[in-house]
């Protein structure tokens, strides 16, 4: 198949395509490839990489969950304003494809906050979401602090939020490799374990999907797309100017 250039949206708000789900392989290449060449400052604080960072959260935890349950996930960033980014499955089956959705927020801890993260998320769970949407609260790298899920998942559920379950990423490094991935709503904590260095089990992921039919159905048909690249947003400051290209064979 030749490479294709996928459609690439300018809008700030939407830099990574809408229309396509992009397993979670090709997120953390993609996030490789800004990090190689850009400062780690610039790409935590840069609001054009926003969706970027909430899709390579997104796809910490749909990786986790694939791992788990054994069965390969997808994900898009959303073009409007919630859910961040939708992630899927797909139960194949001879009489049909069925497609399970993840609505995924996403939120920061901020290396530098000053309130604690239960503040965090709490302010977070003070708006209102549909009750089958997944908060992800990524915690920055806080060496000096040590997350207490116990008494997090205490203070969460405390407040009963109506919500269907809020999530922490922690990372040893900033956009490291190690990651541990914890359920701290509702009970029972789970606590999943995730390294995106071992890209053994990436080989057989098809890197981009598209659904080739739409409609109310949950029996949907996905078109493979090969190899096909998505070009990355520049960074431009006054040091730097960087266009970037992430291609997946």
């Amino acid at each position: 198949m030749e490479l294709q250039e996928l459609p690439h949206q300018t809008n700030i708000k939407v830099c990574m395509p809408t229309d396509v789900y992009l397993s979670p392989c090709f997120v953390f290449a993609r996030m490789r490839s800004i990090a190689e060449r850009n400062q780690l400052a610039e790409i935590l604080k840069s609001r054009k990489l926003q969706q970027e960072k909430e899709s390579w959260i997104s796809a910490v935890y749909l990786q986790a969950i694939a791992e788990f349950e054994k069965i390969p996930h997808w994900l898009r960033a959303c073009q409007d304003n919630t859910p961040d980014v939708e992630g899927i499955k797909i139960l194949w089956s001879k009489h049909g494809n069925e497609l399970l959705t993840y609505s995924l927020e996403v939120c920061e801890y901020e290396s530098h906050a000053q309130k604690g993260i239960l503040d965090v998320l709490k302010r977070k769970l003070e708006k209102s979401y549909p009750r089958h949407f997944t908060i992800l609260c990524y915690a920055h790298s806080r060496c000096e602090e040590h997350v207490d899920v116990e008494n997090l998942a205490d203070g969460i559920c405390a407040s009963s939020p109506l919500i269907k379950d809020v999530w922490i990423i922690n990372s040893k490094d900033e956009l490291g490799g190690e990651y541990i991935v914890t359920r701290v709503f509702p009970k029972p904590i789970i606590q999943l374990e995730l390294d995106i260095n071992d890209d053994s089990h990436f080989e057989k992921q098809e890197p981009i999907l598209k659904i080739s039919g739409r409609g109310r159905s949950s029996s949907k048909e996905f078109e493979k797309l090969g190899i096909a690249y998505i070009p990355i947003p520049k960074l431009i400051d006054k040091k730097l100017k960087v266009g970037l290209t992430n291609r997946i064979d």
